[in-house]
């Protein structure tokens, strides 16, 4: 969606490389799949991918939910009380249920959600690509980060540092080629120069 489209191009994913899902996530990856892709990014709002970390992959809120009962049951696994994990299953929102993980210290569950829709996403296809999961805010900004896209984010980081490299030592050596060329004219022009000066000078006398 917009928001994970607003977060790739913060993380410098280029917009070539982003395609929306909306709502179909599984037939996106299948798609994906087919056309030979290797790698891919799910990345998007937490009330989104808070749904495939529950094996949902059409995340429309009619046809799945379970957000709440999601990070509640990884809220309690982490030690959340009786009270709290109650409390964040009457919540109506993901960033409700946010706000009590916070205040209650249980922020690690975000990078545990995020493991867990990783495996449910590459269970999906089969194992036919890798995937990696980027939980976004509202506001673009990166939630959790899971194993898989760290290695992807990695090698892709690693990938264009050595395209600049290469465009770079060409660019360089392209430079001196025209340089040696230029410094050649100009020698053969001094040279053709000299040549007509004594030339004219013989003439003269």
């Amino acid at each position: 969606g917009r928001i994970g489209e607003h977060a790739a191009q913060i993380m410098g994913i280029p917009k070539e490389s982003i395609i929306e899902t909306s709502n179909y996530i599984g037939y996106m990856m299948e798609q994906c799949v087919a056309k030979g892709f290797e790698k891919m990014l799910l990345i998007g709002h937490m009330g989104k991918l808070v749904k495939v970390a529950s094996g949902s992959f059409h995340t429309y809120n009619r046809n799945s939910d379970g957000r709440m009962e999601t990070m509640a049951a990884y809220a309690a696994l982490n030690g959340a009380a009786p009270a709290i994990v109650r409390e964040i299953m009457e919540c109506n929102t993901t960033d409700g249920a946010a706000l009590i993980i916070a205040r209650e210290g249980y922020d690690m569950i975000y990078g545990q959600m995020a493991e867990r829709a990783q495996v449910r996403a590459e269970r999906y296809i089969f194992g036919k690509a890798r995937v990696g999961i980027v939980f976004a805010g509202m506001d673009g900004t990166v939630q959790a980060v899971s194993s898989r896209a760290k290695e992807i984010l990695e090698e892709e980081i690693i990938y264009m540092a050595l395209v600049i490299f290469i465009v770079s030592w060409t660019l360089l050596i392209l430079l001196f080629i025209s340089l040696a060329f230029a410094i050649n004219s100009s020698c053969r022009l001094l040279s053709l120069t000299n040549l007509s000066f004594h030339s004219n000078r013989i003439l003269y006398k």
